[in-house]
C-alpha cells in the first residue's frame, strides 16, 4: 500500500509540473508579438503540452481502476503520439527559422522582465 501512495504522489507531482509548464508557455506565447513564426510554433507546442496535461489530469482518478486503466494508457499514448507528430508539419511550415530564434529570445527577455515585476510585487 505504501508503494501505491508513493506512486500517486509522484504522479501528482508530475501533473503539477505539467500544469505549471502549461501556464508558463501560455504567458510566453501571450507576450510575443503577433504574426511571428516563433509564436506560431510555441502556440502549437503550448496546445500539445495542454493536451498532455489534460490527459494526465484525467488519468489520475482512472489509475486505480484495473481494466479501464490499461485501455486508457494505451489509447492516451496513441492519441498523444499522433497529436505530437502533427507538430512536425507545423514546424516545417515556418518559413524563416532564424527569425523565429530572434523572437524566442525576445520573448524570453520579456518573461525575465515579468518575473522581475512579480518579485517586486512580493516585497
Amino acid at each position: 500500500m505504501d508503494a501505491f501512495f508513493h506512486f500517486m504522489e509522484v504522479l501528482l507531482e508530475c501533473v503539477t509540473a505539467l500544469i505549471v509548464l502549461s501556464i508558463a508557455l501560455v504567458i510566453i506565447v501571450w507576450r510575443m508579438p503577433n504574426g511571428t513564426p516563433a509564436k506560431e510554433i510555441l502556440r502549437a507546442v503550448t496546445k500539445r503540452v495542454g493536451a498532455t496535461t489534460a490527459i494526465a489530469v484525467v488519468g489520475l482518478p482512472i489509475q486505480p481502476i484495473p481494466e479501464i486503466d490499461g485501455i486508457y494508457d494505451i489509447t492516451g499514448v496513441i492519441i498523444l503520439a499522433i497529436y505530437w507528430y502533427g507538430l512536425i508539419g507545423k514546424i516545417r511550415s515556418v518559413k524563416n527559422i532564424e527569425e523565429a530564434k530572434a523572437h524566442i529570445s525576445e520573448a524570453a527577455k520579456g518573461l525575465g522582465q515579468l518575473a522581475g515585476h512579480v518579485k517586486n510585487l512580493k516585497r
